[in-house]
């Protein structure tokens, strides 16, 4: 899977009810589902500041994969990784057997 990044530049559309997740909530919730980022921008001109935040961002990514086991029954799995005390930011989880 790709992570996905979203840069919301401008305030979003007023939505015709308040049944469900926003707009900025349902981008969120992309993002951080696929291990990306969604980034509200509140004015264009600082587009080119954050794209420069966001591929010093990218470059010190490490990518880690694992193979699950065949074992146990598939389903939803969080992930977390936590290196010497600190968490590292990824996708929320899979959908597998286990690790």
């Amino acid at each position: 899977e790709t992570p996905i990044y979203v840069l919301g530049v401008e305030p979003p559309p007023a939505l015709a009810t308040t049944d469900g997740p926003s707009f900025e909530e349902t981008l969120t919730l992309i993002a951080d589902a696929s291990g990306g980022h969604y980034r509200r921008i509140p004015q264009a001109q600082q587009m080119p500041q954050v794209v420069d935040e966001l591929v010093k961002e990218l470059s010190s990514r490490y990518i880690l994969t694992f193979v699950t086991s065949g074992a146990g029954q598939r389903k939803w799995r969080r992930i977390e990784v936590t290196v010497d005390g600190r968490t590292a930011d990824t996708r929320s989880g899979y959908t597998g057997t286990l690790p």
